[in-house]
């Protein structure tokens, strides 16, 4: 590194110092670790490690998979990119509230779901229904582990993912693949209550599975703003379907509060003050259309706000002394209010008795696992029906990633041996994963449909 890009890194770091509040994580410490060494530039690292994940092959392909509502649906229906930038920019504006680091929590952000699946939910469970040997369709598949979106990006950020012509992954900071990899639950919940764990046969390094809770304030931002976005967005998506329709809504608490920050902005911006009444009575006459446009905007702020300030309620109670954990935080600091986190979670789940419960979605999601079974099932009795990228990987001999591969190698004994093999089985469930919902549905035509 020159002496110019020296100077810009490390004025870049003086600045930072300077304007983040204590709390923060700097670009500094074990959080800035990475797998292997690299060139340093001008840039610093956890802004290097957002411009990698936004030049990916998986950021890009997060365009056509399915976040709720397939993409032929309609042009505004959300996508998982569109997701994923609406959870950045929430993410955004909490951290520079509370004068946390920008950079890592776009970055956090920006990869949290690289590793999800095709068409959204369903295809995350299928996977996991199918390595853990649940499926009858998939009944001979050995029990090699499960499938979740958040150890599967973090496994696609230090495996799959390409960066260098002589690494493989992007070799992202410990502070971000962290981050990743605990925005959401590392095991799944049923329904009785009980925690069912997924056992996940890859190699996630030096992360810990210890707690689901993310070591740096930035990551668990990123974690309440999935949260925000899923609750708001999927509830514009789910009026603009027509699935939830606004009388659904009128005596929901969350809905209601969010009234009453509009309600200031009526105020604010007429020459007049209505009365309680004249209120209620235009709120009654919106149409849809009107009341999806003019609800998602002060919901989305509402709960912005209550988390900025009950996270900073939540800092001077736990750390009074004003003095921070230097090796991260080791529980939830950031968080909605009780009372605001009691009505998000009925708004959340009316959400899903009206919205992920309806016949539209539900029928989408049969469709979706009956592709999904199918396609793994297909590779998983013939393997010579996977691309040659593919089988390539399983091939290919530890330090020797440019090995040869010829279709000549798949004899009946070694594709019989391959089916006792986990990484096999790990290979078929990343190559299903990666798929966007449009090549997962040719694949299906093409090895189950006639021409």
């Amino acid at each position: 590194m020159d002496l110019k890009y020296l100077r810009d890194y490390h004025t870049h770091k003086k600045l930072e110092k300077e304007n983040l509040k204590n709390f923060a994580q700097l670009n500094d410490g074990i959080a800035i670790t990475r797998l292997r060494k690299e060139p340093k530039d001008r840039r610093l690292e956890f802004q290097f490690d957002r411009d990698k994940i936004i030049h990916s092959r998986a950021f890009r392909r997060l365009i056509h998979k399915t976040q709720v509502l397939v993409s032929n649906k309609g042009d505004h229906y959300r996508t998982r990119l569109t997701h994923t930038l609406e959870v950045s920019q929430i993410a955004r504006s909490i951290s520079k509230l509370l004068g946390l680091n920008e950079e890592l929590t776009e970055a956090i952000a920006l990869g949290h779901d690289l590793g999800h699946t095709p068409f959204g939910h369903i295809g995350e469970r299928t996977l996991h229904d199918i390595m853990s040997g649940v499926h009858e369709d998939t009944v001979g598949v050995p029990k090699f582990g499960g499938f979740k979106h958040n150890l599967q990006s973090v496994h696609l950020c230090d495996h799959l993912e390409q960066w260098e012509n002589e690494n493989i992954g992007l070799n992202l900071t410990l502070a971000v693949r962290d981050g990743i990899l605990k925005h959401t639950k590392l095991n799944y919940k049923k329904e009785n209550g009980q925690i069912e764990k997924v056992k996940y046969n890859v190699d996630l390094r030096d992360l810990t599975l210890e707690s689901d809770c993310p070591f740096t304030l930035e990551g668990q931002v990123v974690s309440i703003a999935d949260e925000i976005a899923q609750t708001t967005h999927d509830l514009e998506d789910a009026l603009r379907a027509g699935i939830i329709k606004p009388d659904d809504l009128l005596e929901d608490e969350l809905i209601n509060s969010a009234f009453i920050r509009l309600r200031r902005l009526f105020d604010d911006y007429k020459s007049y003050k209505i009365s309680d009444i004249e209120y209620i009575s235009t709120v009654r006459k919106f149409s849809t259309r009107e009341f999806r446009n003019y609800i998602i905007g002060p919901l989305v702020g509402l709960l912005i706000d209550d988390v900025a300030d009950n996270t900073d309620i939540m800092l001077q109670e736990n750390y009074p002394s004003g003095v921070f954990p230097e090796n991260g935080y080791d529980k939830w600091i950031v968080s909605f209010s009780k009372p605001i986190k009691e009505k998000q979670k009925k708004l959340s789940d009316l959400m899903y008795n009206f919205y992920l419960g309806s016949v539209e979605v539900s029928v989408m999601d049969g469709r979706a696992s009956k592709i999904i079974k199918s396609l793994f099932a297909a590779y998983w009795e013939n393997p010579t029906q996977l691309p040659d990228y593919v089988l390539k990987k399983y091939f290919t001999k530890p330090g020797n990633p440019t090995g040869n591969f010829s279709r000549l190698m798949l004899s009946k004994n070694k594709m019989a041996s391959m089916r006792d093999n986990d990484t096999f089985a790990r290979l078929i469930c990343d190559h299903i994963a990666s798929m966007t919902d449009n090549y997962a549905f040719e694949e299906y035509k093409k090895l189950y449909l006639p021409d």
